[in-house]
């Protein structure tokens, strides 16, 4: 069996076990999962291909405004039109392209999802104190020019 193949039903399996986790897209080639945060104060959304790193969307909550005008500051690519949701979400930036080589035997659950919790602390920290501290390297467009195809 192919190993892309393996892997994408394994991450479906681990979030399958996570009960704030909903699929409302599911396919052989991609899955999109709603999971909700902190009581749902948060939910993403995770946009999971076979052969393409993971994207990571912010559904709830609202942060359109704080996008607009940071969005390079608090590590997200900006407000992105998803085909899906019809509607732009910001896309956040949780990892760096150049560098972090995704392959599909990396866990969700052992990688965007614990890293995206690190940006929900950051996030609200930069919030209070208008500083990020998340640090790391923003990059420049290849995220971007991505999830418009």
């Amino acid at each position: 069996m192919n190993k892309n193949i393996l892997n994408f039903y394994k991450n479906i399996f681990q979030l399958k076990r996570l009960e704030n986790c909903k699929f409302v897209l599911k396919n052989e080639s991609m899955f999109l999962a709603e999971l909700e945060f902190d009581r749902g104060k948060y939910k993403i959304i995770i946009e999971y291909f076979k052969n393409k790193s993971p994207n990571i969307y912010l559904l709830k909550p609202d942060i359109t405004e704080v996008v607009t005008e940071h969005s390079v500051e608090i590590h997200t690519y900006g407000m992105k039109y998803h085909k899906f949701y019809k509607r732009r979400l910001p896309l956040l930036c949780l990892t760096h392209p150049g560098i972090d080589k995704w392959n599909s035997s990396i866990s969700l659950i052992r990688s965007y999802i614990p890293w995206t919790l690190e940006w929900f602390e950051f996030y609200e920290i930069w919030v209070m104190t208008g500083i990020w501290f998340g640090e790391g390297v923003h990059p420049s467009n290849s995220k971007e020019k991505e999830s418009e195809t």
